[in-house]
């Protein structure tokens, strides 16, 4: 006797929704994450985005044609992709926005393009300025630096490298430190 089986998708597949497209590849991207006191699931995306469009001084019709938007409420994000310098600049400069009445503080994040990577350093001098990282850094010669920075005031540091590799060892003013990939 043959009995049918009958497979059921697993909750993984159910539960499966479609992705956020990307934004464009070779656009400016700038995240803002609000500070305490917005909750952006209580608002509609339209509003937000709106919002955003006033602060950064653009017209209406300049942001909503050059100017990309995703809400990600569930993390409490907004990304803005422009392929314009200028307008990124405008952009960068929100630190806050009006919704409702209200003024809310943002935090701006450029992020990083697509085709940097990024590693970290360890064990150097807390308040190492930028400049003094630009010129003590050297990689191997596969290895393009694009920019360091420090994280905060401690002691790593991180390396933003060109293409998608991080070299194993740099040299910091002749010392040769581990670099890790920074996630």
């Amino acid at each position: 006797m043959l009995v049918r089986q009958t497979l059921k998708p697993s909750p993984s597949q159910q539960q499966r929704r479609p992705k956020i497209p990307a934004l464009p590849l070779d656009d400016f991207k700038i995240v803002y994450s609000p500070q305490a006191g917005l909750k952006l699931a209580k608002w509609n995306i339209v509003t937000s985005i709106h919002a955003s469009g006033r602060a950064s001084g653009l017209s209406q019709r300049d942001f909503n044609d050059k100017v990309r938007v995703q809400v990600q409420r569930a993390e409490y994000l907004i990304s803005v992709s422009t392929a314009a310098k200028e307008d990124a600049k405008k952009l960068v400069s929100i630190k806050r926005i009006q919704l409702g009445g209200n003024f809310y503080n943002v935090n701006c994040n450029v992020r990083t393009p697509d085709d940097v990577s990024r590693g970290v350093i360890n064990g150097l001098i807390p308040g190492t300025s930028t400049a003094e990282l630009m010129a003590g850094i050297r990689a191997p010669a596969r290895y393009t630096v694009l920019h360091a920075r420090m994280l905060n005031q401690s002691i790593p540091a991180v390396v933003f490298f060109e293409g998608p590799h991080v070299p194993y060892y740099i040299i910091f003013q002749s010392i040769d430190f581990r670099c890790r990939p920074y996630r």
